[in-house]
């Protein structure tokens, strides 16, 4: 299944490729989802046993979270290897690491300039924690298969959350680590990655030229960083010993308690690494691993020149690239001297090489690379390798199971015991942004996406009580303007494409930025067969008329044009800055943020106006607002109209003491909104108040029956009744 995320909070946010749930210990305990989320097919039998389960937590904990995971995946997995044996390996891999004896490979780290600012915030820090074991890929019974997340208190991640987001700012403003790091940024990293490894595959497919790519692995790339490392990283980059005693009080004299099937370990005392967890144990693996980035990227440079990419890096998913066999292995050895001289260590067997040729037979060649003594595995045609969470490879078999993942935990959700709205509200909520990632990384086809769509359709009209005649407007316009307000799968995939193609032809990343115009540029000039201008891009981009010519492969380009014409977006060029126009709206790369949201809204707007011009749908003229043109401060809750009459709703939940009371409620609203129903039967036919009566103890008023029989079916005012009683009780 494409990874429902990105490796991290990757949408300007910076992110963790193996971004941790986190908690609280102890006194400040709460309720978190602390389980993982498989990639694994939906099991029908935990659906049926955990059912009810999950209504009762979100009706009675509100916690959507654990609800949805129980519907769609059931329990979570525990570890169910011993204690003692769990206990015997974490001492063992947090023992303390052999003091750095040669500090030389911390040269790699510019020295900084003399006016750079220092950090010298000394902090009150917490040191226990409990770790949780969420399974990896493999035999579960092997402890290294389960990946530790510590569950810190609430406290310690509000404050080291507020040290990470100066740490950031601080790495950002002085340029502190190298561009090839695009872990816990404020970057559009994976897609900035995804897009630059796809682009040297490309060239390489399409010049006769070969590009080799090779994944290193670090062995327990968190646990394992030397707290010394973390220090002299700081301290060569001038961060100031205020703040390297700051974070030596976080990382060091640490203690855990791992859970397991059978309780918790007794306490392990944590000598090495940074905790999966805590909010800035990400900028700080960054800075420990910069020497490694640092090196390998001035031996690639010194050894090819022109190639300016030889590492991309997501905080420890490290990428080597190289134009000869020769650069690469040298880029591995390199790489693997200075992760020894670091205390660090290499995992040959879970490292892997590509070697992608553009001569004829055009495809994968059969080339073995190695660290020291090992060879590590290469990819070959039909064999993929994740990066970043999408698959790459050459002539990859499309995977047609992926989009099925996407259907069944939809339907997980529509066809769950959970309330219609609560279900409506966990489709928009757990299962939609689950598509994001598949979209912006180009894993599925346009038609992929529909097919989602026209399956998830029936269930949710099924749900919301609807005919399938019902127009589909209803569904996806804006919640603002009394729709549904579900996403268009089809129609986000456009978007989404749409939103990247421009990120990436602004991005602040000058370099990558480059990248992308040049790539964008020659797509179009194999289609002009001449120079191509930023003008000319904006033209194919908006799918304005052009000479219908072979441009090659499918890009992301030509992904985005057809994408822009679905939307009817125009791009424009003012000098260098770019521009994307939707409707009357023109969008620069200042709000290359809310791009995706402007476009969204936008077309959620005309399905808004269609709703509203559909001569026999029921009209309302306001939601909890003011009648517009009449001088009055009521507010009804619902106002409809429809064929000249107009209903005047207003609930209300009266306290019980008797049917009288309910009646006396009654009479209060219609004498309330009498004086508004006069003003408007100037202008309708007929105009009728209405009250809506639930008690506060949970009683429901047959009296209401009256109204509903306008409104709904037979058959859905039975379970709306219940409904109603459920939220005052």
């Amino acid at each position: 299944m494409p990874s429902p995320t990105p490796p991290g909070p990757d949408n300007g946010d910076g992110g963790d490729p193996a971004s941790p749930a986190t908690s609280t210990n102890d006194s400040d305990n709460e309720d978190v989802d602390a389980s993982p989320h498989h990639d694994h097919e939906i099991p029908g039998e935990p659906l049926q046993r955990h059912t009810d389960e999950a209504a009762q937590e979100w009706v009675l904990e509100n916690n959507r979270r654990r609800a949805v995971r129980l519907i769609t995946a059931g329990e979570s997995a525990r570890c169910e290897i011993s204690s003692e044996e769990v206990k015997k390996h974490f001492t063992e891999m947090l023992a303390p690491r052999p003091a750095l004896e040669d500090p030389q490979a911390l040269q790699a780290i510019p020295e900084p300039p003399a006016d750079r600012a220092e950090l010298n915030q000394i902090p009150q820090s917490w040191k226990t924690s409990r770790t949780i074991l969420i399974p990896k890929d493999g035999n579960p019974g092997a402890v290294t298969n389960w990946r530790p997340i510590a569950l810190c208190r609430t406290i310690h991640k509000l404050y080291t959350g507020c040290l990470a987001a100066r740490l950031r700012s601080w790495i950002v403003q002085n340029n502190a680590l190298c561009n090839a790091q695009k872990g816990f940024m404020p970057t559009d990293g994976v897609l900035e990655h995804n897009f630059i490894l796809q682009h040297y595959l490309d060239e390489a497919r399409g010049g006769n030229s070969d590009v080799y790519i090779a994944s290193p692995d670090l062995t327990n790339a968190f646990g394992s960083v030397p707290t010394e490392l973390i220090d002299a990283s700081l301290r060569q980059m001038g961060a100031g010993q205020a703040f390297i005693d700051v974070v030596q009080s976080i990382t060091r004299d640490n203690s855990t308690r791992i859970m397991t099937a059978d309780g918790e370990t007794n306490v392990i005392p944590v000598h090495c690494g940074v905790r999966q967890g805590c909010p800035i144990s990400g900028l700080l693996f960054n800075i420990a691993i910069e020497p490694i980035l640092r090196t390998t990227i001035a031996t690639g440079l010194d050894t090819d020149p022109d190639f300016k990419d030889p590492c991309l890096a997501y905080a420890d998913d490290i990428t080597l690239l190289a134009r000869t066999e020769a650069v690469l292995q040298s880029l591995l050895d390199v790489t693997m001297t200075t992760c020894g001289v670091l205390r660090l260590a290499l995992n040959p067997r879970k490292c892997s090489s590509m070697h992608m040729s553009g001569r004829q037979p055009r495809g994968m060649r059969n080339t073995t690379f190695h660290i020291g003594e090992t060879n590590i595995n290469c990819r070959r045609n039909g064999e993929e390798t994740k990066f970043l969470g999408r698959p790459v490879g050459f002539h990859l078999l499309p995977n047609s199971t992926a989009i099925d993942e996407f259907k069944k935990l939809g339907e997980a959700i529509l066809t769950s015991k959970l309330a219609l709205w609560q279900r409506i509200d966990a489709l928009k909520t757990f299962v939609f942004p689950t598509t994001e990632f598949a979209m912006r990384t180009w894993q599925l086809r346009k038609g992929d996406w529909q097919e989602l769509d026209d399956h998830l359709r029936k269930l949710i009209k099924s749900t919301l009580y609807l005919p399938t005649r019902a127009t589909n407007d209803y569904l996806y316009g804006s919640a603002t303007a009394g729709s549904c307000g579900i996403p268009l799968a089809a129609e986000d995939s456009d978007v989404f494409v749409t939103d990247s193609a421009f990120k990436l032809l602004t991005t602040p990343d000058q370099d990558t930025r480059n990248i992308a115009r040049t790539d964008c540029t020659k797509v179009v000039t194999r289609r002009l067969r001449e120079d191509a201008t930023l003008v000319n891009v904006c033209q194919y981009l908006s799918k304005e008329a052009m000479a219908q010519r072979p441009t090659g492969h499918e890009t992301v380009w030509s992904r985005a044009r057809n994408a822009s014409a679905r939307l009817d977006t125009k791009w424009s060029a003012n000098g260098e800055e770019l521009a994307l126009t939707c409707r009357e709206r023109t969008m620069t790369r200042k709000e290359r943020r809310r791009m995706a949201r402007i476009i969204r809204n936008h077309h959620r707007g005309l399905r808004d106006e269609r709703l509203q011009d559909k001569p026999d749908q029921g009209k309302v003229i306001t939601a909890n607002q003011q009648i517009p043109s009449i001088d009055s401060n009521l507010w009804p809750d619902i106002v409809l109209e429809k064929n000249g009459e107009v209903l005047l709703v207003d609930v209300t939940c009266p306290f019980e003491n008797g049917e009288a009371s309910l009646d006396e409620a009654r009479l209060r609203k219609k004498q309330k909104y009498a004086p508004i129903a006069a003003v408007l039967r100037r202008t309708y036919k007929q105009v009728t108040v209405h009250a809506f009566i639930v008690g506060s103890l949970g009683s429901y008023n047959p009296r209401n029956d009256k109204l509903m029989n306008r409104l709904a079916s037979k058959k859905y005012q039975k379970p709306f009744r219940k409904l109603c009683v459920t939220d005052p009780i």
